[in-house]
């Protein structure tokens, strides 16, 4: 007797195409990342903890990127390599940050 339709291949929608080690990479970047933040600061670790509240609070709260981004500009004001690899993690898509208005 037919069982109905289950489905046997990805689920509709489902992103999980050539990259999928890019996931891991992304993570392992991330991880390094804010190794590199902790050491950058680390006679300063209240930059570091302003830093993980933004990121805590963008979760929490479902802020949007540009506010996030916003947030760590200020923060890494004087570090603007930390900023720019920090854009890098960005959602793909996103308007240009980098601000190119007028």
């Amino acid at each position: 007797p037919p069982g109905g339709g289950q489905p046997m291949g990805a689920p509709p929608g489902g992103a999980a195409g050539p990259g999928s080690g890019k996931k891991q990479i992304e993570f392992d970047q991330a991880i390094n990342y804010v190794t590199k933040i902790k050491l950058r600061f680390a006679k300063q670790p209240d930059t570091y903890k302003a830093f993980l509240d933004i990121l805590h609070t963008y979760q929490k709260e479902q802020r949007s990127i540009k506010d996030v981004y916003e947030q760590v500009s200020v923060l890494f004001g004087q570090h603007p390599d930390l900023l720019s690899e920090f854009s890098q993690f960005l959602p793909e898509g996103q308007p240009s940050l980098q601000g190119g208005a007028g």
